[in-house]
């Protein structure tokens, strides 16, 4: 039998905007809905017509225009025209930047993956005569994960700077040569979140970034990242780039780092975790504790604070004469008993 309700909804990259897709495609289970989904980035006049009369004829239309997407743009401002206010809901991530021409309008915004779900569950909800109400354990989707073992995948999720030298082996991602990170595309819209991944030093250093937003591909340049070195003899270091303020000598500006105290062993494999709560950052390396601060204070704060958008993009950076392997990275919502310790051991930092 044929869904009763078709919904079309505006979001990047097709079924690569994944997290996201597989709540949609949960909701749209549970609600007998047939999504509209194109998956295509770009446009020919024989699809633009296809997408066009699909906005016009489909029941509801909902878009997220988190990503600043001009196709996503584009299809919203269409169905404004075509369809009723009612019939359309816009959804936006709360750290990514509304289009001013949009301020009027009304929006779901969201902070975490599940907060997505509730939203869109809500507003989906109000159109059925019975109300499916899923769980959260339904609107729990798994954390996002990453093996390497998909060159078209990798292709579609990340960005590698020029002139970067990688390859995908059988069991990870080996790079060098990027001094400028090699950079997620589709992982902007977490504002607190854990980033956990494995990873072999195979030379020297490896770097990871936080923070990070998506590549200017007329300049080669991101806007922003935070960005933290691990060196083979135990040494962490801070760095912050800011395109509104560019070291002339490293592009990056690197501040005091650290000696690492505790035994670890940096030349076999590392478990190395991320958590970041607003401008509160915790480095665990091997389930132990390492780093914590808070970049919007002093001496951080100049350079932190200069970028007001910060999507949250995360990546890997070797320097030339660096190598390391990645062989596994997971993404998650940071749940409210992780915020709630990271406060307060800064505000024991404080006493």
């Amino acid at each position: 039998m044929k869904p009763l309700i078709q919904v079309f909804f505006a979001i990047p990259c097709g079924k690569f905007y994944e997290t996201q897709c597989k709540i949609i495609t949960r909701l749209c289970d549970a609600y007998n809905i047939e999504p509209i989904i194109n998956e295509k980035d770009l446009l020919t006049e024989s699809l633009l017509d296809q997408i066009l009369d699909q906005i016009t004829k489909c029941d509801y239309f909902i878009a997220d225009i988190s990503s600043g997407s001009q196709n996503v743009i584009f299809e919203l401002g269409y169905a404004l025209k075509a369809k009723h206010r009612s019939k359309i809901a816009i959804l936006l991530s709360n750290i990514s930047k509304c289009p001013s021409d949009l301020y009027a309008l009304k929006r779901l915004q969201y902070e975490s993956y599940k907060e997505y779900a509730t939203k869109l569950n809500n507003w989906l909800s109000q159109f059925f005569k019975e109300s499916h109400i899923i769980d959260d354990q339904g609107l729990i989707v798994p954390d996002y994960y990453e093996a390497f073992n998909d060159q078209d995948l990798f292709l579609k999720k990340w960005d590698t700077p020029l002139g970067c030298d990688y390859s995908l082996t059988f069991n990870g991602f080996r790079f060098s040569n990027a001094h400028l990170p090699v950079l997620s595309k589709h992982l902007a819209f977490l504002q607190d979140y854990i980033f956990e991944f494995e990873c072999l030093i195979n030379r020297s250093t490896i770097g990871w970034v936080v923070n990070g937003t998506k590549f200017n591909f007329e300049d080669s340049l991101i806007d922003f990242c935070v960005m933290f070195n691990l060196s083979t003899d135990g040494h962490l270091t801070p760095h912050i780039f800011s395109k509104k303020d560019i070291n002339p000598k490293s592009h990056y500006h690197v501040f005091d780092g650290l000696i690492i105290k505790e035994t670890i062993n940096y030349k076999e494999r590392l478990n190395i975790k991320t958590s970041v709560h607003g401008s509160i950052i915790k480095i665990e390396i091997n389930d132990i504790k390492i780093y914590q601060q808070d970049l919007s204070h002093e001496p951080f704060d100049k350079y932190y604070n200069s970028i007001d958008n910060k999507t949250n993009q995360i990546g890997f950076r070797c320097h030339p004469g660096e190598e390391a392997t990645v062989y596994s990275v997971k993404v998650a919502s940071m749940t409210e008993d992780d915020k709630s310790t990271l406060l307060e051991d800064e505000l024991l930092k404080l006493v």
